[in-house]
């Protein structure tokens, strides 16, 4: 076990980590007082354990992130851990990290290999890589405060080196550009209905579970966003082993600079109200 999912195992109650704050610079979060008392009832929800739903390993006996944080509802992954672009960012971080050579290889290698892949119409994080990548150069102290709170060790010189490298991409790619290597292997699903209505954002920490995005529908008529932190580091290895990386432990380092990236997503599409909780196990 790596030390990244000791720490995930390891973790104990809900931590209650706040609004995001002056620095969040996006719009979807609680704007009025009865989004406040959702949020608070979400809250509630998250602490009581009743939002979770078992999710089923994916890649063999593993699980892999194919569903995004994004709150609303997409047929096609329902049934996998979640996280900011669902497989497209890990993907990217794979690329910039020098994993493979480009988007188009790393994904018909994956595929080829039985590695599911998901991404969507309308991602967030894919319509905003450039900003979101910026976020996530310029806002480490922020980030890295976030992790002491979570317990984790700053993320160390990959994540300002993957940082630069995404602005970069981003700068020389379109959205529909990233994402042609998912539509052409079938793994690239439409827009989901309805707005962004995400009242919080969970960092689940409880192994083989997310939150279930229709009951949270059908209880609170909003939604969430969920980072699957304890599925990142079982992600990084999968793939690396699927894209046949010589040694598949040296990129861990990966599950930490994508955790960041999706603190970096929720700074920069959600508003100042979006609340943090981070679960554990009961």
């Amino acid at each position: 076990m790596s030390d990244y999912n000791q720490l995930m195992a390891a973790a104990t109650g809900c931590l209650e980590l706040g609004a995001l704050g002056p620095a969040a610079m996006g719009v979807i979060g609680p704007a009025t007082p009865a989004d406040e008392r959702l949020a608070q009832d979400l809250i509630a929800a998250v602490k009581a354990g009743t939002l979770l739903r078992r999710v089923s390993p994916n890649t063999g006996d593993r699980f892999t992130v194919n569903d995004c944080m994004d709150g609303r509802i997409m047929t096609g992954a329902m049934n996998a851990p979640r996280s900011a672009g669902a497989s497209l960012a890990l993907c990217l971080l794979a690329v910039g990290a020098g994993m493979a050579p480009d988007l188009g290889a790393l994904t018909g290698t994956l595929r080829a290999a039985g590695y599911p892949l998901w991404a969507h119409d309308g991602c967030g994080f894919n319509e905003n890589l450039g900003p979101i990548a910026t976020t996530l150069r310029d806002y480490g102290e922020w980030i890295d405060g976030l992790r002491d709170d979570l317990g984790l060790a700053p993320t160390g010189p990959w994540r300002a080196t993957l940082a630069e490298w995404l602005i970069a991409y981003a700068a020389t790619s379109t959205p529909a550009e990233r994402a042609a290597p998912f539509a052409r292997l079938g793994g690239y699903l439409p827009e989901p209905d309805g707005g962004h209505t995400a009242m919080i954002d969970v960092i689940n920490r409880v192994s083989g579970t997310t939150v279930d995005k229709l009951a949270v529908k059908a209880r609170f008529g909003v939604q969430t966003f969920c980072i699957d932190a304890w599925a990142l580091a079982d992600s990084v290895l999968t793939l690396a082993e699927t894209a046949r990386a010589d040694v598949p432990g040296d990129w861990l380092f990966l599950a930490d600079v994508l955790l960041d990236l999706n603190f970096a997503t929720a700074l920069t599409l959600a508003n100042p109200q979006m609340r943090l909780i981070a679960n554990a196990p009961a």
